[in-house]
């Protein structure tokens, strides 16, 4: 299994951009420095959100629930925290798009929490088939109405992350016999 990250944080008034991944592996034939190099060569994240989704990150303090307009929706199987406007310190959105066609998502202004504001966008990769088992986007802010699905969508829009499955495996193979 392998996950990639990318996340955008407004902390302080300084902006911090993250890419990372996951790999687990649960035998000594892929747990090696030659396999983390051919996930480095397979997996490709990209992103605009420094450039293009910034402006959702503005700090708004005092934070006033009622002027932000939060999106409140919730079709999640499980994980979404209910609305509370008394405690509420920013509007979030959590969509997961995997399997395609469905789509959940969990929009709610929740009890306090201290998340920054931030942009994220994760995929899993299951490597044993050959699939994605998730495809989130995420959105801390502030803003009036800033966790709405096009906001989310503008999300999706400008990243990017994708694995070479052919590719992985053509070199593990290769180099793991």
């Amino acid at each position: 299994m392998a996950s990639a990250d990318m996340t955008v944080v407004h902390q302080h008034e300084f902006l911090q951009v993250n890419h990372s991944f996951g790999y687990v592996c649960l035998s000594n034939k892929c747990n090696n420095e030659m396999s983390l190099k051919q996930i480095l060569h397979s997996l490709v994240i990209e992103d605009k959100f420094a450039h293009e989704l910034t402006p959702l990150l503005e700090i708004i303090s005092p934070f006033d629930t009622h002027s932000a307009a939060c999106y409140d929706f919730n079709n999640y199987t499980v994980g979404c925290a209910s609305t509370d406007l008394d405690t509420c310190q920013r509007c979030q959105i959590s969509v997961d798009r995997e399997p395609p066609p469905s789509q959940q998502i969990c929009a709610t202004c929740p009890y306090y929490s201290e998340d920054p504001n931030s942009i994220s966008r994760q995929i899993m990769f299951l490597l044993d088939s050959r699939t994605q088992s998730q495809n989130i986007a995420k959105i801390n802010c502030q803003l009036k109405a800033c966790n709405s699905i096009d906001n989310i969508n503008r999300v999706y829009k400008t990243s990017k992350i994708t694995f070479d499955f052919g590719e992985f495996f053509k070199n593990f193979w290769n180099n793991n016999l």
